[in-house]
């Protein structure tokens, strides 16, 4: 958990980590930048970052807020490995990763927020037991206020399954390119899964698939010095011609362009 800040500009330059990050904003403004997509900074709001996403954050004076980081493996111990699944704002394809609430809700969390840091600066018996039940109320109180537009009304059923592709493809989208091949790891129809997906999301499994392979063709080109044809072989495109085809066709711009235009943008690696 990260000390509450205030009182002076801050701003963080893009980089990404293997922990869950949550930023609670009480009151300010600035920009969040996750994954390329830049969120306004408001009162109220909270934001959330999945391991691996690229985050940048430049926050005005006077903002004031808290951020609580911690490792799947921290969270998940002694639980279901599929317990993550439930939260809907860490899933980073069909979901928007921002949260804004009113005073009264904003108020509700930061009780919480307020239970996780005194447990954290008391070193008592049983600290991490605590502190691990405390985020889980703290995030099953968050879904509780999160809503997604496209997915209101949406069963259930058909919720967690968006969930479940989401989480497959992104531990196989390297690998693994066929809709009909995640349809099968899921047990059900691949007619039924697009049916889902359009539906939802009005995209189709294989727009889900080349959309995170997009988000990694660009973290690993402003994050890393690998060269246009080093990051084809990371994504297990072996015809260098046809990756710079598939990427312009999605972003508008060759990968060389791309980086070129936003390279002086960044000054941090992962």
């Amino acid at each position: 958990m990260a000390p509450k800040t205030e009182g002076k500009k801050h701003t963080r330059e893009p980089h990404r980590h293997d922990f869950y990050y949550v930023l609670f904003i009480h009151r300010g403004s600035g920009f969040h930048t996750i994954d390329f997509k830049s969120y306004q900074i408001a009162d109220y709001s909270v934001y959330f970052v999945s391991p691996g996403q690229v985050h940048a954050l430049q926050l005005d004076e006077n903002t004031e807020g808290f951020a609580i980081f911690f490792k799947p493996e921290f969270y998940l111990m002694n639980s279901n490995p599929k317990k993550l699944l439930d939260f809907p704002f860490f899933h980073t394809l069909s979901n928007e990763p921002a949260l804004f609430l009113d005073e009264n809700k904003f108020s509700v969390i930061q009780h919480t927020i307020r239970d996780i840091f005194d447990e954290y600066t008391n070193f008592k018996i049983g600290r991490d037991h605590v502190i691990r039940a405390y985020i889980d109320v703290l995030l099953v109180k968050l879904s509780r206020y999160y809503q997604r537009e496209e997915l209101a009304g949406e069963p259930l059923r058909t919720t967690y399954l968006l969930r479940e592709l989401e989480n497959l493809i992104d531990h196989n989208y390297i690998s693994i390119r066929s809709a009909t091949e995640y349809a099968e790891m899921m047990n059900i129809s691949s007619k039924h899964l697009s049916d889902i997906t359009r539906k939802a999301l009005n995209k189709t499994i294989t727009n889900l698939i080349h959309e995170r392979i997009i988000i990694e063709a660009k973290r690993l080109l402003l994050y890393t010095d690998y060269t246009v044809s080093q990051v084809a072989y990371e994504l297990e495109y072996l015809d260098k011609s046809y990756f710079l085809r598939f990427f312009k066709k999605n972003v508008g711009l060759t990968p060389e362009t791309y980086r070129q235009q936003h390279l002086q943008n960044v000054t941090a690696k992962a």
